[in-house]
């Protein structure tokens, strides 16, 4: 008698990216198969255009000498944009690991052949993704349409769209710094409010240290992405002070990521 047998591969479900795919579309559909990527896009163009739109309207009444509406509203820009948005990602992403963790779905969803590297890396790039383009992308080239349309005809064309787009982009990058912090905070830590409470007082931290700071020192911390970086980039400037912030930002950021892998590929459920 001759049995047939068949040659059987393992599966490794220890690769990193296993489930990945299924993840991630699980995050995409929050946002885009809900009211969710909606009202935040409607909430951040009512924050940030809404303000913007009051403070262009009411710019001309106090001008400086050789101040004009738009380079009046740069500034304001640049603070209400990483502000809020700072503050914005860190309160959107504070349940995104620790919510989960404490209602035991984080358990359930590891449970299947899904890796815990994909969790965590789904959930950073589908938030990073979407909170980026509502918070920062739109609404930025929403403001760039009113400075360039809404002030008087001698002032069009004072700023351009490519250092605008890098300054959106040097926006982003304060975006994912702090979207960074508070997922690293959620695998080391189990409260909520401390988990978007750090990231909110590193904002504050940041208006009153950033500017007593020793310039090296300033140039290599998150802060430094903002101001002077985005203000330089938004003004036009065409000697940017350093390239110098961007970098350490985004350094910043990748060991925050590469540190909440470590620590969450240790948690146990």
């Amino acid at each position: 008698m001759t049995t047939n047998t068949q040659q059987l591969n393992r599966v490794n479900g220890q690769n990193w990216s296993a489930g990945l795919g299924n993840l991630s579309r699980m995050e995409v559909a929050k946002w885009v198969k809900s009211r969710q990527g909606l009202i935040h896009l409607g909430l951040w163009m009512l924050i940030i255009n809404g303000l913007m739109a009051i403070i262009i309207s009411t710019a001309g009444e106090e001008l400086e000498a050789g101040q004009t509406i738009v380079s009046a509203s740069i500034e304001p820009f640049i603070g209400i944009t990483s502000w809020f948005t700072a503050i914005g990602v860190s309160v959107v992403a504070m349940g995104a690991i620790v919510g989960e963790k404490r209602s035991g779905i984080a358990a359930w969803i590891l449970s299947a052949p899904v890796s815990r590297t994909s969790y965590f890396t789904s959930k950073f790039v589908v938030i990073g993704f979407f909170s980026v383009i509502t918070m920062v992308v739109i609404p930025g080239l929403i403001v760039f349409a009113e400075l360039s349309f809404i002030p008087s005809g001698a002032e069009v064309g004072e700023i351009s769209i490519l250092p605008w787009i890098a300054s959106v982009g040097a926006l982003a990058l304060n975006v994912v710094f702090y979207l960074s912090l508070t997922l690293f905070l959620g695998t080391v830590l189990s409260s909520r409010g401390a988990v978007v409470g750090i990231p909110i007082g590193f904002v504050f931290a940041g208006m009153f240290l950033g500017g007593v700071l020793p310039e090296g020192i300033a140039q290599l911390t998150p802060w430094a992405v903002v101001s002077p970086l985005a203000m330089e980039l938004a003004e036009g400037a065409k000697d940017v002070t350093s390239y110098v912030p961007a970098i350490s930002s985004a350094v910043w950021s990748v060991a925050l990521i590469g540190a909440s892998i470590w620590r969450f590929n240790r948690e146990e459920f």
